[in-house]
């Protein structure tokens, strides 16, 4: 589906169905600076700046339920989109619940490791790199709770 960056909440046009049960999320971003500049006969430190660019890699690891789930997408290694909704139990006011939402508006599996190791449910976890949409979207973090105050 595609995933519509919206300043009030994340919607989905198409591809809302859970694409399988999801036992663990992991996002990680990793910034490059260069922190280590020092004049010549100085000993202070001048102001980090920005070398590089940033990598947000994560995994997800869900229970195997087809090759749709993942495993089609990482063999033609297909750009998808990537949504994790979390709804709290109790509303906070009315139809308003706490809820985070992560968005990855353009992310490629790196690997789709299916294992089978006897009779029970298979777990996999699969990693994932987020890359720019091509209109500046990479990654989009919501949280909505009951805090009045930031």
């Amino acid at each position: 589906g595609t995933i519509t960056p919206q300043t009030t909440s994340l919607s989905t046009t198409t591809g809302t169905t859970m694409a399988g049960t999801v036992s663990e999320v992991e996002i990680k971003c990793v910034n490059k600076f260069s922190i280590d500049r020092y004049p010549l006969g100085s000993t202070t430190k001048r102001e980090q700046v920005s070398n590089g660019f940033s990598e947000i890699t994560g995994s997800v690891e869900v229970e195997f339920a087809n090759l749709t789930d993942y495993y089609n997408a990482f063999q033609a290694d297909t750009t998808v989109p990537l949504m994790l909704t979390i709804t709290g139990p109790t509303a906070i006011s009315g139809a308003y619940y706490p809820i985070l939402q992560v968005a990855v508006f353009a992310g490629k599996f790196d690997a789709a490791p299916i294992t089978e190791t006897g009779p029970d449910i298979i777990k996999v976890k699969v990693p994932f790199t987020a890359y720019d949409d091509g209109n500046g979207n990479t990654v989009q973090i919501q949280y909505q709770s009951r805090d009045t105050a930031v």
